[in-house]
């Protein structure tokens, strides 16, 4: 072969071998943009989901939420973010106990999901039929911590049974007044935020005194001031009072447990029976109506390409 001969096959093979570093540089670059391209994809969807569950927690619907029946869901509608499709389920899992998954869908097929277990946290409170720091006397024998179902309620059997009465002369508010991780100010603030609507088990709240009068009151009642329950008030729930928790006249009752600073008589009121009678389920149903989620117990996120 001549050496023109040598050289045209040298050009070719140089030739070919620049074209496959080429095309090899060109299906490189492309790989790293595509893995670019799904690595940002997973990123925003990832975030994209955690924003949806931030989005139903920090907007929580208690009047909708908390009347959800435990094994049941609803969608909640969150924001969108530019390029990802984003969707939010609240399912309730128990009496406390919820699941919230936010699901995101980005470009480059990616999916992901993330699930948030979060527990309502409500106020807690010692099981009593009666907490108090003063007692009246003469109601001593008109408290009682058997358990039971308000008339006309169908809640679960139990044979429960609690102390009558917790007095505990002398304690501090800081001790008194706190419900679990919740101070007198938390509980006041959560009752007056609480919304109107949703169910039947509302939360009443009064800063200063409250005078009830012939009227049955169902939920959470949260009184800065002092209580008065007259001519045969009731209240089939909770009551919380800052301040002194009157019997009036003919008085009235409570079904479920209540706090007080002092409860006393006055005008001749003569308890004829059950003055505050123990109801676990009275004072949880009120307790749940309108608590908010807790979500401190972690998060499982998963994804699908």
């Amino acid at each position: 072969m001549s050496r023109r001969g040598f050289a045209l096959a040298g050009v070719l093979f140089a030739l070919t071998v620049l074209g496959v570093v080429a095309a090899t540089g060109l299906f490189a670059a492309l790989h790293e943009s595509r893995s670019a391209q799904q690595s940002l994809s997973v990123v925003r969807a990832r975030q994209a989901a955690r924003a949806a569950v931030s989005s139903v927690l920090a907007g929580w619907d208690a009047a909708a939420l908390n009347t959800l029946a435990p094994g049941s869901a609803a969608a909640v509608v969150v924001p969108q973010t530019p390029g990802v499709t984003s969707t939010a389920r609240v399912h309730r899992l128990g009496p406390r106990w919820f699941m919230i998954r936010g699901s995101a869908s980005a470009a480059q097929g990616v999916s992901t999901r993330l699930d948030q277990v979060v527990r309502l946290e409500f106020i807690e409170t010692a099981p009593a039929a009666v907490r108090t720091r003063v007692l009246d006397p003469g109601l001593a024998g008109h408290l009682d911590g058997a358990d039971r179902a308000p008339p006309g309620w169908v809640c679960p059997a139990t044979t429960d049974t609690v102390a009558a009465q917790l007095v505990q002369p002398g304690a501090p508010d800081e001790v008194f007044f706190q419900f679990g991780r919740r101070s007198w100010a938390e509980v006041a603030a959560w009752a007056a935020a609480a919304p109107a609507g949703g169910d039947s088990l509302p939360v009443r709240y009064a800063p200063g005194d409250l005078t009830l009068t012939a009227e049955r009151v169902t939920g959470a009642v949260v009184v800065g001031g002092d209580l008065v329950l007259a001519a045969g008030a009731e209240i089939v729930g909770l009551a919380l009072v800052r301040g002194v928790l009157r019997l009036d006249g003919l008085g009235g009752r409570i079904i479920g447990l209540a706090v007080a600073s002092q409860i006393v008589t006055q005008n001749g009121f003569t308890p004829s029976g059950t003055v505050v009678g123990f109801s676990s389920c009275a004072a949880l149903a009120a307790m749940l109506s309108r608590a908010v989620p807790d979500p401190t117990f972690g998060t499982h996120s998963g994804f699908l390409y």
